[in-house]
């Protein structure tokens, strides 16, 4: 910390002396000798090309005023800059230099009075640096990610986590929010920051980018790399307007629309819009302009998989995600919603069975919303405990079985929050086979189970893959009887409401979820693998699946959600805490036995600008029971 201060010192009263210099005895220097080195990437030029800094130098950087065809140099620090970049005033100039184990600093610098404004520090691996048309975003990147800050007090905004490394970022002029990068491959990726996404890639650089920026109006992108490619985009049109190989050094835009550049002899000015230039269509050679969603309509995730549960020991396996994009917009946009493809296969050690299954969830254009889990599982291994009072962990019995199952919904939209539709179920169990052999009680006998009945959701959440605002209600009722095929008669209700809050105070982005749910059964005998349960995957998370099943249930909970680094979501945690119960009947003779459950769990996210995250969960209840559970997205 000493160190910085003084190197910060130093800069200031050096600055301070060269400003006062530059007024009388620094010679003007023609503008092709600084504009040359400009060619090895190693100098910074305001994008109206009034300004230019120098990396080059020693252990200096040195800032030029640029008029009438020359250079006129004004102050020097004496740091070695990774980056350097101007806002849109050229009132101020903002510097990564100096590494240090803490990482780089970053210094905004007044140009006018020669002083220094605000310093903080970065990450190590930051490489390049912008500030957006309003001056009132600066940005980093480094690494995966771009990280914003405040222009005046250099205070963190927001990290935006990106699925490829980041260099030579560049704000748009005009279009607030939007801005350019390069990407590994010499790709330029064009992207929304207010919407954090990608909006566009440009593909047809084989050496890598030195330079890249915007012309005064944001319509247009020239890029140029180390072999002296010189292209320039029109982003509106989807066309490279021009693709030279001539310039000697990297060039700049004027404010009449014109690119020009120091071929080594001479400055040389190209208009844009003069009918001479060269002009390609999308697809030409090597080039390639392409949009997000053509280039993005699937889009497949592999995931290892490896977890634990009390009934199987250790879990190995893998899934993928498979997300498809719509073709085109919809024409009611709150329907753009991607489907998803989920196949998995896992291996339990502990029982020594074999999981295999496919989850999918389609979204149709006008309004179908089809909603279907298939699994197969061979082996499976769980344990018995009795069924609602008389469950006891002391009486605990493994079994094992083979089990097929088949459930989901059909939902149509009936207004936008409003759906309704059938709910289905279909299973078979082989018969539980425990340590001691096959039981003759029939809810362990097995067959077929088939059941349907109507679904209807009430869907208000501001996002289905990590909601932060709004509700969901998902209310159905599945008769299961002879007429379905099925073995076992019964008749089963199901509601399931979930509020979520966004909270204000803060950096981070924090959600309070609230969840209440009723689960019974009625009007005959289900078989126990059937029952309504507290475990496993709902209220008492890694509780074991069986031990707290009753032919009726009732729960609710609440979980606190937040990002470990204040705005980056990469990282996150959540507290939980609920309470839930059974009976056989709540309207006759229930004495209650509430079981409370709290716990933590931390959260990595596994697709980026999806905020489908890795889930671990640790949770211990009223009842001495503790159960570790792991999952992908939100726990409800």
């Amino acid at each position: 910390m000493r160190r910085s201060a003084y190197l910060l010192l130093l800069l200031f009263l050096i600055m301070a002396v060269e400003t006062a210099l530059s007024q009388t005895n620094l010679p003007a220097i023609d503008s092709c000798i600084v504009l040359r080195t400009l060619a090895n990437g190693r100098s910074r030029m305001q994008p109206d090309g009034s300004l230019v800094a120098s990396l080059s130098r020693g252990n200096t950087t040195e800032f030029y005023r640029v008029s009438g065809g020359e250079c006129r140099r004004f102050s020097v620090v004496p740091v070695t800059a990774v980056a350097v970049a101007f806002n849109n005033t050229a009132s101020k100039a903002y510097i990564l230099h100096s590494k240090t184990w803490k990482g780089l600093l970053l210094t905004a610098i007044d140009l006018k009075a020669g002083k220094i404004t605000a310093t903080t520090t970065v990450p190590g691996k930051a490489n390049s640096v912008s500030v957006s048309a309003e001056d009132s975003i600066l940005a980093i990147a480094s690494g995966p990610v771009i990280k914003t800050y405040d222009p005046e007090t250099l205070r963190h905004q927001k990290v935006f986590w990106e699925a490829t490394k980041q260099q030579q970022v560049v704000f748009n002029p005009v279009t607030q929010g939007q801005l350019a990068s390069v990407a590994p491959a010499n790709t330029i990726q064009v992207r929304d920051l207010v919407n954090d996404k990608l909006v566009m890639e440009i593909r047809a650089h084989m050496a890598p980018i030195v330079w890249l920026q915007f012309d005064p109006t944001g319509k247009k992108l020239a890029s140029y790399d180390s072999h002296g490619r010189l292209l320039v985009w029109n982003l509106e049109t989807q066309q490279l307007l021009m693709e030279l190989d001539e310039p000697q050094s990297v060039p700049s835009f004027s404010n009449n629309g014109r690119i020009y550049w120091d071929n080594g002899f001479r400055r040389r000015e190209v208009d844009l819009n003069d009918n001479d230039s060269v002009t390609l269509k999308p697809g030409d050679g090597d080039v390639a302009l392409l949009k997000k969603a053509s280039f993005k309509r699937v889009q497949i995730y592999p995931q290892p998989i490896i977890a634990y549960t009390p009934e199987t020991g250790f879990l190995a396996g893998a899934a993928a995600n498979i997300m498809i994009n719509p073709k085109k917009p919809r024409k009611d946009p709150r329907n753009y919603l991607p489907s998803s493809i989920a196949p998995t296969v896992t291996y339990g050690f502990g029982g020594k069975q074999l999981n295999t299954g496919l989850m999918a969830e389609i979204f149709t254009g006008d309004g179908w919303q089809f909603n279907a889990k298939i699994n197969y599982n061979i082996n499976e291994r769980n344990f018995f405990f009795g069924v609602g009072e008389n469950a006891h962990r002391s009486n605990r019995e493994a079994y094992t079985n083979d089990a097929f199952s088949f459930y989901g919904t059909i939902l149509k939209q009936i207004t936008h929050p409003v759906k309704a539709g059938l709910q289905y179920n279909f299973r078979h169990n082989t018969p539980a086979d425990f340590e001691d052999g096959i039981s003759s009680d029939p809810v362990f006998r097995g067959g077929w189970l088939g059941g349907l009945g109507p679904a209807i959701q009430l869907d208000f959440r501001d996002d289905i893959v990590y909601p932060s605002k709004g509700s969901l209600l998902d209310a159905n009722i599945i008769w299961y009887s002879s007429r379905t095929g099925s073995n076992y008669s019964y008749s089963d209700l199901m509601l399931n409401y979930r509020k979520y809050f966004p909270l204000r105070f803060g950096r981070s982005q924090k959600v309070l979820a609230l969840q209440a749910m009723v689960e019974a059964t009625w009007n005959g005998q289900p078989p126990f693998y059937q029952l309504p349960y507290l475990g496993s995957d709902r209220i008492m998370r890694g509780v074991f699946r069986n031990l707290y099943i009753y032919p009726q249930v009732a729960m609710a909970q609440a979980e606190y959600r937040s990002t470990i680094i204040p705005n980056d979501n990469r990282y996150g945690y959540v507290l939980f805490a609920g309470a839930g119960d059974g009976a056989t009947d709540f309207f006759k003779n229930y004495q209650s036995d509430i079981k409370f459950v709290y716990g933590a769990g931390y959260r990595h996210q596994l697709l980026p600008k999806m905020r489908v995250d890795m889930r671990i969960d640790a949770a211990f209840t009223s009842k001495g029971d503790f159960g570790i559970f792991a999952g992908a997205g939100v726990a409800f």
